[in-house]
């Protein structure tokens, strides 16, 4: 953890220089995940699925392609083309940086860049250290981020052409991006809205404690048993841990949506409203998760800097930060503990 803490100051001290301007901002951006970059692209046996991940490699690139193999196409083939296990990290290190450049380029003020990369690093578990760990999940992240831009433009044809792409690398993207596009739409929060959203989550948070999940968490381990380990971190949820995720995601979700109640947004803000919507919704669904939290993490750090700059209650908005901190802050110290946590030491072929 010492080189992720040491990593984390340097970005955060990139933070310090002056970005007067786009092109100062943009270079700021870069020598804050230039770090990031060499932590990732030099790394070895870093992660829950390295090990893994190398000897799929040498398998595809020994033998080819198995008849019962079940990866995915895309990524299948990238390592069929890549000269080096090294090279895949490489490319898939500096997708997951230009993913965030943009992320921040496009949707995160400069003023508040070093708010938005400590939750970033905060909700690592989610963001910087799933994106490393799980390569083919990472990708397909990276590409559903990028897309963002038609979601904005509602141009759902290109949308749905890297969608495809993305699929390639991983396939839980084909069940989040139909809801990304459709949910992010350009209505007004009103109270009306406000109501069915609580609703919904309401909804979800009791049926996620009954015996009608258990029956989902069995079948997706009966035929999709890559998924296993999630679905063992979802049980481990229940109880203590459970009740205050689901406490802080209503909770959240009320404060966030009483803050943007009857704003005139953007398309822009609305969209990333919405994202950060989902992301609290995501962590009521159990086994039916699926890595949607994963997918709009990142949206949430970006979301909730949204409201800074919009005029609300001054009390509504330091409870928000207050609740946000301490679900980063509490979430993380857990996955520390967690038996599926392998990130004690660090290693890179650097030093």
């Amino acid at each position: 953890m010492f080189i992720y803490w040491s990593l984390f100051l340097v970005v955060m001290l990139v933070q310090l220089f002056p970005a007067k301007s786009k092109t100062q901002y943009s270079v700021r951006l870069f020598m804050s995940l230039l770090p990031l970059f060499l932590y990732g692209a030099f790394r070895v046996n870093f992660g829950l699925d390295y090990e893994a991940y190398q000897a799929y490699f040498e398998t595809i690139q020994t033998y080819g392609r198995e008849p019962d193999d079940r990866m995915e196409i895309g990524y299948m083939y990238l390592n069929m083309v890549l000269p080096s296990f090294r090279s895949l990290l490489i490319i898939q290190s500096a997708l997951l940086c230009v993913t965030y450049y943009y992320l921040f380029k496009w949707y995160v003020p400069s003023r508040y860049s070093w708010l938005g990369f400590l939750l970033l690093f905060l909700n690592g578990p989610l963001t910087i250290f799933f994106m490393l760990s799980g390569i083919r999940n990472g990708i397909a992240i990276s590409i559903l981020i990028l897309s963002t831009r038609f979601i904005q433009q509602r141009k759902i044809i290109p949308f749905a052409a890297l969608t495809c792409f993305a699929y390639f690398f991983h396939n839980s993207v084909i069940l989040i991006a139909p809801i990304a596009y459709f949910i992010a739409n350009g209505n007004v929060i009103t109270n009306k809205s406000i109501k069915v959203w609580l609703i919904v989550m309401l909804i979800l948070a009791i049926t996620s404690s009954t015996i009608l999940l258990e029956y989902v968490g069995v079948f997706i381990m009966t035929n999709f048993d890559r998924y296993t380990t999630y679905i063992e971190i979802a049980k481990e949820q229940e109880g203590v841990v459970g009740l205050l995720i689901a406490i802080f995601s209503i909770g959240a979700s009320i404060l966030f949506l009483f803050i943007l109640k009857d704003k005139q947004l953007t398309a822009k803000e609305m969209m990333l409203v919405k994202f950060t919507l989902l992301f609290f919704i995501s962590f009521l669904l159990g086994p039916l998760n699926m890595r949607m939290s994963q997918y709009f993490a990142s949206f949430f750090v970006v979301g909730s800097l949204l409201i800074i700059n919009k005029k609300a209650h001054k009390t509504l908005k330091h409870a928000y930060f207050a609740l946000v901190f301490a679900y980063v802050i509490y979430s993380f110290t857990i996955w520390l503990d967690s038996p599926n946590f392998s990130y004690d030491t660090y290693e890179s072929i650097l030093f």
